[in-house]
């Protein structure tokens, strides 16, 4: 069985550009298995992916800075890598992405490494060269309506402009294009995807875990939600955007918010019999934010707002309030062990990131804790406005 690339980006610069090359390899039957950014990887999920992966994608975007300058650790792992597996089974592939810099001189262990360059854009002739680099899963129409043919959709190209922003436009042919047609590459069996997507599902996972609360290590709950949905349709496209916001206090609650801009909130902590969640401070000890101080913030953003996650004990209540302003919400009952929390968490957004309605997302939770043989299918409510139809109610549809 073969393993999927794995895609190493450099810095956040790099994302409009990532996310076009994302999709145009997606489009062609190329699964990108584990996307790691420097600034959200731990060293774990850096040694997981390089584990994983028969391929390393190494993109240096916009950035002077090159991601292996700035990741020190990666040095190490890729050398190791290298040593330690055949050349049939690892590879490395330097990808420069419209923006970056010319590198003159690479590190001892990429002198080896092949370079695709787009700096001059996504061409078809380096599309195509990637793409034959690359092993090719089932091509992306497969999935879709038999009859239906990739020539039925109108040829698009995603380009950037001068300050590195993806924009759609119409796809013309010219004289660098003149051996297209119908956004097919001559000898090639790649097809031209329609331009950048919408703009991704933000989700933003506000965690407090104060000095005088129980433990429940949220690092790693975080990370089991991350890595259930990393495989899924939604984050291989990236039409998914996760926001970790770890140890968050009251001052800094208003301003993520006003800079990420998230369609789903989600608090992942300890909540209070009386509707309070606790947050934490300077002192360590927890601050418990007042069920009106939250929902002030939730009617601040409740036009964008999609769904408000409370994944704490006891916030049914508070979320039943929420629901007044937001279309959907998760609340629990009761007080709540970490194990069932963690796995309905895991199975909730994997339901998501495949393209299922709230309600269903909602089912596969509760059929994990079943599955695992935890006793508390009780505990997790789905809460819904009036007139909402949690079946029909979907945060990530198919593509």
């Amino acid at each position: 069985m073969t393993s999927s690339p794995s895609l190493l980006l450099s810095t956040s610069a790099d994302r409009a550009a990532v996310h076009s090359l994302t999709l145009l390899l997606f489009r062609s039957g190329i699964i990108l298995g584990t996307v790691l950014e420097q600034e959200n990887a731990s060293d774990e999920d850096l040694q997981d992916g390089l584990r994983g992966a028969r391929i390393c994608l190494l993109c240096q975007g916009p950035s002077r800075e090159k991601i292996w300058n700035t990741w020190p650790q990666l040095s190490s792992l890729l050398g190791f890598q290298g040593f330690s597996r055949s050349d049939e089974e690892w590879r490395q592939l330097v990808v420069l992405l419209p923006g970056a810099e010319a590198i003159h001189t690479l590190p001892l262990f990429l002198r080896k490494a092949t370079v695709v360059d787009f700096r001059s854009g996504f061409t078809p002739e380096a599309v195509g060269k990637l793409i034959q680099l690359l092993p090719t899963q089932s091509p992306w129409w497969s999935h879709q309506d038999p009859q239906h043919s990739p020539q039925d959709e109108p040829p698009a190209a995603a380009n950037l402009d001068g300050e590195g922003v993806v924009e759609r436009s119409t796809f013309q042919k010219d004289a660098r294009e003149e051996d297209l047609d119908d956004g097919k590459a001559s000898g090639s069996s790649w097809h031209w995807p329609p331009p950048t997507p919408q703009r991704p599902l933000k989700i933003l996972v506000f965690a407090a875990e104060p000095d005088d609360t129980h433990r429940v290590r949220l690092d790693r709950v975080y990370r089991s939600l991350e890595k259930s949905l990393r495989s899924t349709p939604a984050m291989v496209t990236r039409r998914v955007e996760l926001k970790h916001s770890p140890a968050v206090q009251r001052q800094d609650l208003q301003s993520t918010l006003r800079h990420f801009e998230p369609d789903v909130i989600h608090f992942m902590g300890h909540g209070g019999r009386w509707e309070t969640l606790n947050l934490d401070s300077d002192s360590g000890d927890s601050d418990r934010l007042e069920p009106e101080a939250f929902l002030s913030l939730i009617d601040l953003y409740r036009s964008q707002l999609r769904m408000v996650y409370l994944d704490a004990c006891f916030t049914k209540y508070l979320g039943e309030k929420v629901i007044s302003m937001v279309p959907c919400a998760i609340g629990m009952r009761k007080a709540v062990s970490n194990e069932a929390a963690t796995r309905y968490c895991q199975e909730f957004y994997a339901g998501l990131g495949y393209g299922h309605s709230i309600a269903r997302a909602h089912r596969e939770g509760l059929t994990g804790l079943s599955v695992y043989r935890i006793p508390e299918g009780d505990i997790p409510q789905l809460l819904l406005q009036d007139g909402v139809d949690g079946d029909d109610y979907v945060l990530l549809p198919e593509e």
